[in-house]
């Protein structure tokens, strides 16, 4: 599937990787106005939870709306990183980024998840990283091990982009509806796909 493919399809799927805070906030909002989620967590509890509609943390308006994209066939959990990355267009990742020992950011479950991700990266794809991390991680961390795991290239094979997350708790759904979005790509094709998926979303979108 080349990169214009995913412009042109009308109902795309997206995979959402790592279905904390962010992610699961990201999932339902994606799936309620149209696209098809696969929401991925390597957590069975928290599978198990959205499975029967309910979020595994509070938030404003999320479990009314999990009900109703898990009910609709909109949004569906799995922990099978590398099925879910297959069978979607695009994959936003969202995993956690926590503190270590020494009070560094850890990239372990970041890693982790990229290794899967590339197993099942295929021609045409877009990934987005939308966990925190600090400048530079797409091109120094994701990018090398999704390659390596693929054997494809970044801007050439697939496509690439970061767009960081700054929701506020108790605000998430609200918000993802009306802050924009910034966008930067590794390449234009990149920019402007992943500023697309995110266009559907009624918000503004701010490429850098």
């Amino acid at each position: 599937m080349s990169s214009e493919g995913i412009e042109a399809k009308a109902n795309k799927s997206i995979c959402v990787v790592g279905l904390g805070y962010v992610g699961l906030c990201i999932a339902s909002v994606m799936a309620d106005v149209g696209y098809r989620v696969v929401g991925v967590d390597v957590d069975s509890n928290i599978i198990r939870t959205v499975r029967r509609g309910k979020a595994p943390f509070y938030e404003s308006e999320l479990d009314q709306l999990i009900k109703k994209v898990v009910a609709s066939g909109r949004l569906t959990p799995t922990s099978n990183v590398i099925e879910a990355t297959r069978k979607s267009d695009v994959v936003i990742i969202t995993v956690g980024t926590p503190l270590d020992r020494s009070g560094k950011i850890s990239f372990e479950d970041l890693k982790a998840a990229c290794k899967k991700i590339g197993k099942g990266l295929t021609k045409g794809k877009l990934i987005i990283l939308k966990s925190t991390v600090p400048p530079g991680t797409t091109n120094t961390v994701v990018r090398p091990i999704l390659e390596q795991s693929s054997n494809l290239k970044a801007a050439k094979d697939f496509l690439l982009a970061y767009c960081p997350e700054r929701l506020a708790e108790g605000r998430a759904i609200r918000e993802l509806r009306i802050l924009p979005e910034i966008i930067g790509g590794v390449n234009k094709k990149s920019s402007e796909v992943a500023t697309a998926i995110f266009a559907r979303l009624g918000v503004q979108t701010i490429l850098v």
